[in-house]
């Protein structure tokens, strides 16, 4: 009897043990195919997601490059606006003084009218324009750009001495 049992035993487990095995091998190939598919689906959605990403976050810099664009073209249509109305200002304030007679009123007229051609030349420019002028002067011509900043800044020293009733800081 125990001899029946071993046998019995014995021989259910082989019998067992083999279908339990492939069924084991077929539920984790199984597995890993369910795995494998959720796996590139997963990996296909995050690449999408991360395209649609990359693409909103262009879209949006884009956005803020062209209104950051305009706001500096408005920006420097205003001040050029100024300086041409500060120019024609310093023109007509010149230009008074070419009622004088001699040599004074000569040169006011000559820099009145030069003031004027300025405001003229600026207020019918675009910014960009302008600075590619300037740069192609500058380039041209240093040495009257160098004299224009120094007496720019003798005239900017004498308002401010004037502006300061003439006082020193001590």
């Amino acid at each position: 009897m125990s001899q029946d049992q071993g046998q019995t035993h014995t021989g259910g487990a082989d019998t067992t043990a083999p279908t339990t095995a492939e069924e084991a091998k077929q539920a984790a190939a199984e597995t890993t195919g369910t795995a494998r598919a959720e796996a590139e689906a997963s990996g296909a959605s995050a690449r999408e997601e991360a395209a649609a990403t990359v693409e909103e976050a262009k879209e949006r810099a884009a956005e803020a490059a062209a209104k950051a664009e305009d706001e500096l073209t408005d920006q420097a249509a205003t001040g050029q606006h100024k300086v041409a109305e500060g120019l024609r200002t310093a023109g007509d304030k010149v230009g008074s003084l070419s009622q004088k007679e001699g040599v004074v009123g000569d040169l006011a007229g000559k820099a009145s009218e030069g003031l004027k051609q300025a405001s003229d030349w600026v207020s019918q420019r675009d910014p960009e324009t302008m600075m590619t002028e300037a740069k192609s002067f500058a380039k041209r011509k240093p040495w009257v750009v160098a004299a224009i900043g120094a007496v720019a800044l003798m005239v900017l020293n004498r308002l401010t001495r004037a502006a300061t009733g003439g006082r020193k800081k001590r």
